[in-house]
């Protein structure tokens, strides 16, 4: 269990090596004033909107590798939708949605698996106890980083809103690593439960409703329709004022993430919903037609050992090639399973091979792994969502800088560049994916 929890707090380091807007490699800071290096590793705009020589001092920066400056409160609302009824289970749509969001971190308490469950029924407990078996203790007290109904943070308008979708039979909180680094950040990260997609919903003191086979074919669009549902529900929460963290919440700035099918709902959301800002799918399918009038950011990450959904590699290429966006990446993680982009492996019953889930990565460590692609994609929404410019240049911090050592190849990387004329550093080698595109692969220090 350990391991598990070591590797569910990096997973996002890598694409942000990649997608990093103002992340320059030359002169240590990312502003345009490269030559003056008057301070390291700086990130600001100010109120004229850019991003010169005056503005260096005009806020600190904090790594996307790392936490961020805000601690991380979390809640869960049970969210229903009267004008969509569901034969399963006789209810209206019901969707447990888990928040993330910048706290002050007082009034709350450590968050635990358990608070993420939900209550159950007398059963609920005995049968989790069966399924992990002897590692049950050890996940039954599994607690994160963030802390339930913490105070939040009360600026008006500060932060960017992203949702993320979960995969087929997964569950909304798989990522958990990944929302609670994005709120140390400054984002507000929501996750519903698809209403009988999810491999279990708790409605608690109602009904579990577990996963519904029959009902997949009509979840392709009731996913999209769920994002619209959630961001309607969120503008009523901010006008009314409750919850609290509502008023900090930025609206206007909405991006989509989502795994495996969640891949697909984050692709359909954004050519289907205007008021997606940016979109990231993760180990996406996706089948059909793609708008080549897209041209917001894209992050679309897949892993080169997919066996789930490596079927549709061609098609997902396809979508991201045809969408006529200036800021996008593809970013396919070398030896990466499935699950290789979400925390899923922690959740996963030991039983279950990593062959048969995807968790395989057989080139690099745990941690390193987690690590890297949540820097990838705090990054992505970073440089739309909160002032960055669009994809630009690739640098690679540490630990990656001590190029003496033995190195691994984590990924290559296809972007379209906005300047695409300044030269990768040495430390990343490429090779060519068309006029319009260049191809990096990534590196990692052996001992870093």
């Amino acid at each position: 269990m350990r391991d598990a929890r070591r590797a569910s707090r990096w997973i996002f380091f890598l694409a942000c090596v990649i997608v990093a807007a103002n992340i320059a490699c030359a002169g240590g800071d990312d502003d345009d004033d490269d030559s003056q290096n008057s301070e390291p590793a700086d990130d600001d705009l100010d109120s004229e909107g850019d991003d010169d020589a005056g503005d260096d001092a005009a806020a600190p920066y904090y790594p996307p590798d790392g936490r961020g400056p805000y601690e991380v409160g979390v809640q869960t609302h049970i969210l229903r939708d009267p004008s969509r009824h569901e034969w399963l289970g006789d209810r209206d749509r019901t969707l447990p949605l888990e928040v993330w969001y910048p706290s002050t971190g007082e009034g709350g308490r450590l968050n635990g698996l358990p608070d993420m469950v939900g209550p159950l029924p007398i059963w609920g407990e005995p049968l989790i106890q069966l399924i992990y078996g002897d590692i049950y203790p050890s996940l039954w007290a599994f607690q994160t980083s963030a802390y339930r109904d913490a105070d939040a943070i009360g600026t008006p308008d500060a932060f960017p809103v992203i949702f993320f979708s979960h995969g087929f039979s997964a569950i909304r909180f798989q990522n958990f690593t990944m929302c609670e680094h994005l709120a140390s950040h400054g984002f507000i990260v929501v996750a519903p439960d698809h209403y009988g997609n999810a491999i279990f919903t708790n409605i608690p003191g109602e009904d579990v409703v577990f996963i519904n086979l029959l009902a997949a074919p009509e979840s392709f669009i009731k996913r999209t329709q769920d994002v619209e549902f959630v961001f309607d529900t969120l503008q009523a929460w901010r006008a009314a004022g409750d919850p609290d963290w509502t008023q900090a919440m930025d609206l206007e700035r909405f991006g989509v993430m989502g795994h495996s099918l969640g891949g697909y709902t984050t692709f359909d959301a954004g050519r289907a919903l205007d008021f997606v800002d940016a979109i990231a799918p993760l180990s996406p399918m996706w089948v059909g037609d793609f708008d080549h009038s897209f041209d917001r950011p894209m992050l679309v990450m897949e892993g080169t050992a997919d066996r789930i959904v490596g079927a549709f590699s061609e098609a997902v290429r396809r979508a991201y090639d045809i969408a006529e966006s200036t800021r996008k990446l593809h970013l396919d993680l070398l030896g990466a399973g499935h699950y290789g982009p979400s925390d899923a492996c922690t959740l996963v019953p030991p039983w279950i091979g990593a062959a048969q889930t995807g968790c395989g990565f057989p080139d690099l460590d745990p941690e390193d792994r987690q690590h890297d692609r949540r820097r990838v994609r705090h990054r992505v929404f970073q440089s739309h969502h909160r002032g960055r410019r669009a994809i630009r240049g690739l640098c690679v911090r540490k630990p990656f800088s001590r190029l003496s050592r033995p190195r691994r190849c984590l990924g290559i990387a296809s972007s379209s560049l906005t300047d695409a004329s300044r030269q990768p550093p040495e430390k990343l080698q490429t090779s060519g994916f068309g006029q319009e595109c260049i191809g990096r692969k990534i590196w990692r220090s052996e001992s870093a």
